[in-house]
C-alpha cells in the first residue's frame, strides 16, 4: 500500500470515529405523547387562574361602576359644573336613586353618544326652565340640575312625564322632580330632608351622570 492509500484510510478511520462520537453525544430526543407533562398543566393552570382572576376582576370593576360604587372623597354644598366641546346627543332611559353605606345616590342614564353637561347647585326657589313657574317638590332643601346635550322622549310610551315629581325616595332623597328636556337641556331638581355635600361624576357603558349626597 502506497503512502496515498494509507493516508486515504488514515482518513476514513478518523472521520468515522468522529461520527461515532457525535452519534454518542447527541442523543435523539424521545417522540413527544399525548399527555401533557405535569409542570406544563400546572403553568397552564396558574395562566388561566389568572386570566380568569383578571376576567373577574374586570367584571367586579364594571360592577363597581354601577349604582353600589363607593363613593370617593370631594363632597361639597357649593354649585359645581362641567362644560366643553362636543356636547352629547344623549336620552334618558332610567332616573333612579339608591342608599349605601355612607352616602345616598342619583343616576341618571342615557343612551346615545356624547357626555352630558351640567351645572348643579342648591336653589331654595327652583322655577320651571322656560315658564318660570315654581317648582314644587318636597324636602327641605333642593338640589337643581341643568343637564345639557339632552334631547326630550317624544315616544308614545314616554317612561318619564315632563313636570312631574318622580316619586323616587331613599335615605336623605324625599324625592326627584323631571322638568323634562327643552332646546337640548333637561331640568331636575332633588328634594332632600337636608342640605348635604354631593359629589357629581360621569360614569360609562352605560352613560350615567351620578349625584352622590354623603350622609
Amino acid at each position: 500500500m502506497n503512502l496515498k492509500s494509507l493516508q486515504l484510510t488514515a482518513v476514513i478511520v478518523a472521520s468515522g470515529l468522529a461520527l461515532a462520537g457525535c452519534a454518542g453525544d447527541n442523543v435523539a430526543e424521545p417522540a413527544l405523547t399525548e399527555h401533557t407533562p405535569e409542570s406544563t398543566t400546572e403553568a397552564q393552570e396558574q395562566t388561566e387562574s389568572t386570566t380568569s382572576d383578571a376576567s373577574e376582576a374586570d367584571s367586579q370593576t364594571r360592577q363597581a361602576a354601577m349604582d353600589p360604587a363607593a363613593a370617593a372623597d370631594g363632597f361639597s354644598t357649593e354649585p359645581t359644573e362641567k362644560f366643553g366641546d362636543g356636547y352629547g346627543e344623549l336620552r334618558t332611559t332610567d332616573i333612579r336613586v339608591g342608599s349605601h353605606d355612607g352616602f345616598d345616590r342619583l343616576v341618571i342614564e342615557f343612551e346615545g353618544t356624547g357626555e352630558p353637561r351640567y351645572h348643579i347647585g342648591y336653589n331654595n326657589d327652583p322655577r320651571q326652565d322656560g315658564s318660570g313657574f315654581p317648582i314644587d317638590v318636597p324636602g327641605a332643601a333642593k338640589l337643581e340640575m341643568i343637564v345639557h346635550g339632552t334631547a326630550p322622549d317624544m315616544s308614545p310610551d314616554a317612561k318619564y312625564k315632563p313636570n312631574t315629581n318622580l316619586g323616587l325616595t331613599s335615605g336623605n332623597i324625599v324625592d326627584v322632580y323631571n322638568g323634562g328636556a327643552f332646546e337640548a337641556t333637561s331640568q331636575y331638581v332633588v328634594g332632600l330632608k337636608s342640605e348635604r355635600p354631593y359629589k357629581v361624576e360621569i360614569l360609562h357603558e352605560p352613560t350615567r351622570l351620578v349625584v352622590d349626597f354623603q350622609n
